[in-house]
């Protein structure tokens, strides 16, 4: 079932995934790019070996501006920034802990990794 918000939708289907006590990793995809490739998956899942979450992404070709009240206040450097997708992968338990931490104290983020990353 869906919720409000995307952060909603994958918090119930943590909730859905627990009755499978197997489930070691999740990973999460929208529909907004319906033609990931199998690899790209598999690469995001092979790569939790070092980490407790794997994100896709490409490097910003943009210039990137952060702004304040309507006015610029820095300009990071663009070989530094990367525009995040998904699939997004995660050992199921962090990730659960991270939403049910977000929800506790009413936080909402743009996507998965950045309830981890809190």
């Amino acid at each position: 079932i869906g919720g409000a918000e995307r952060q909603d939708s994958v918090y119930n289907g943590l909730q859905a995934a627990r009755e499978f006590e197997q489930a070691k990793v999740v990973v999460v995809h929208d529909g907004a790019r319906p033609l990931v490739t199998p690899r790209l998956i598999d690469d995001a899942i092979v790569n939790l070996v070092e980490c407790d979450g794997v994100v896709v992404g490409i490097p910003a070709k943009d210039t990137i501006k952060l702004v304040d009240d309507g006015f610029v206040i820095e300009t990071p450097d663009r070989s530094k920034t990367w525009q995040v997708q998904t699939p997004q992968a995660f050992l199921f338990e962090p990730l659960l802990r991270a939403h049910e931490k977000a929800r506790a104290e009413g936080f909402y983020g743009t996507d998965d990794s950045m309830l981890m990353e809190r």
